[in-house]
């Protein structure tokens, strides 16, 4: 059965539980919409993970596999939803020709971390546990999802910050990613409520009032943010917004979502951007 076909059959269901009760439809919704899609490894990913030194690191939730290349100070990269640590290799070859040293990571129920769901709230508290055990990382590039999990673990005390970071293809309006969610899968309005209400039980307040781009704001100059023009996961204006007055855009064509992880040129720039005074 091909993503289209599941994608077709779990509308339905999610349609006709929230038609039936909203209570039910709604902790379906957030069920599915907190459950990562495996994805299979390239050749290259393959090769990256048998070339890294892994090292599993426990927390609250169970443990998170790490990748570790080269020596120096230390770069966190984070990945994206449905993605894994090898999905950033192309940042991690990159700045260990540098002299640093790389450390990427599966995020929780993805690839080689247990788990069977994620969130934001979940990512964060993982992170914490990687950089309280694995760092200090001076330095940190973060992947679309990835890049608001670090955020709100930064939010919620986990230290020390990095000096620089760089965002790439990272949302800032998590409505807007809920409204798609519920679009897509034809979640009924309350239904959708329900699930947003679990959400913000869950967070321990109401998720939306965590502002994603003011706290990647706080960094100042040493902020940057790669953006596609062409990202129609998310949105060009998003990555505008969250380089603000002061954090370095850099915009680039043609790449998309996924591609610009892969391109010389941005995996440059960052390097650049990392190595400034």
């Amino acid at each position: 059965m091909n993503m289209a076909t599941v994608e077709r059959v779990l509308s339905t269901g999610l349609a006709a539980a929230g038609a039936v009760s909203p209570r039910l439809g709604g902790k379906l919704a957030l069920r599915l919409f907190c459950t990562p899609i495996a994805r299979p490894y390239s050749g290259g990913a393959r090769t990256f993970m048998a070339e890294a030194t892994r090292r599993d690191v426990s927390w609250g939730g169970g443990t998170v596999a790490t990748y570790e290349l080269g020596d120096g100070p230390a770069v966190l990269l984070v990945h994206g939803w449905s993605s894994h640590g090898a999905s950033m290799r192309g940042f991690a070859h990159g700045l260990v020709e540098r002299g640093l040293k790389a450390v990427s990571l599966d995020l929780p129920a993805h690839a080689n971390s247990t788990g069977k769901t994620a969130n934001m709230i979940l990512a964060a508290e993982a992170l914490t546990a990687v950089i309280a055990q694995a760092g200090p990382f001076p330095y940190a590039v973060c992947h679309s999802f990835g890049a608001p999990s670090m955020l709100l673990a930064l939010s919620r005390g986990a230290g020390p910050a990095p000096e620089r970071l760089v965002t790439v293809g990272a949302p800032h309006d998590i409505d807007k990613v809920f409204t798609d969610y519920a679009a897509r899968f034809h979640v009924p309005p309350k239904a959708e409520r329900n699930m947003r209400a679990r959400i913000d039980d869950y967070f321990g307040g109401p998720f939306l009032d965590f502002d994603i781009a003011a706290q990647a704001w706080t960094f100042g100059d040493r902020l940057m943010v790669v953006h596609d023009r062409n990202d129609t996961d998310v949105p060009y204006a998003e990555g505008v917004r969250m380089a603000g007055e002061h954090g370095r855009l850099l915009a680039t064509e043609g790449l998309g979502h996924n591609r610009v992880l892969r391109s010389p040129a941005v995996i440059d720039a960052v390097g650049d951007f990392l190595a400034q005074d």
